[in-house]
């Protein structure tokens, strides 16, 4: 499996953004650590927008009211994706892609997403899941908050 980690490189100086680095490492361990389990071969991709280009799928986040006041990410694998129908339901805690727990091939009680999900929104972002092609997409949008919670800005 390869790991691409996909940034922007037209920034003038590399963008800084204050996080709760237990938060952000619960949120991209849940998040990377699905994108592994569900893919054997391929790859896994994170995605870093270019916040200036209206080109970039994860542009239609941005809140037009405080456009420059959220970090985003997607992170997406060529792995086996899932059925639309279970697309709600796995966010919810001790939801699984499979219903059936004899047909289960993965490990796991279901609260990975449910957490993953609950972060997010408490920090006032967005996060959204798809599959399509065997690919799982889901972008997610931090809100930026006050420097001693989450915040961004160039070095002055």
């Amino acid at each position: 499996v390869t790991l691409i980690l996909d940034c922007p490189t037209n920034l003038d100086y590399p963008p800084v953004v204050w996080v709760d680095i237990e938060k952000f490492k619960l949120v991209m361990g849940h998040l990377l650590g699905n994108a592994c389990k569900f893919t054997e071969k391929g790859s896994i991709r994170v995605h870093v927008p270019d916040l200036d280009n209206p080109h970039d799928p994860v542009h239609d986040m941005i809140d037009p009211e405080f456009p420059d006041r959220f970090a985003a990410f997607r992170v997406s694998d060529t792995g086996c994706g899932i059925d639309e129908e279970h697309l709600t339901r796995i966010v919810h805690p001790f939801e699984q892609g499979e219903e059936d727990h004899a047909l289960r091939k993965f490990e796991g009680l279901g609260l990975g997403l449910a957490l993953v999900e609950r972060t997010i929104k408490a920090h006032g972002g967005k996060f959204h899941i798809e599959s399509a092609d065997g690919m799982l997409m889901q972008p997610h949008r931090f809100k930026r908050r006050e420097r001693s919670r989450m915040h961004s800005g160039a070095p002055k």
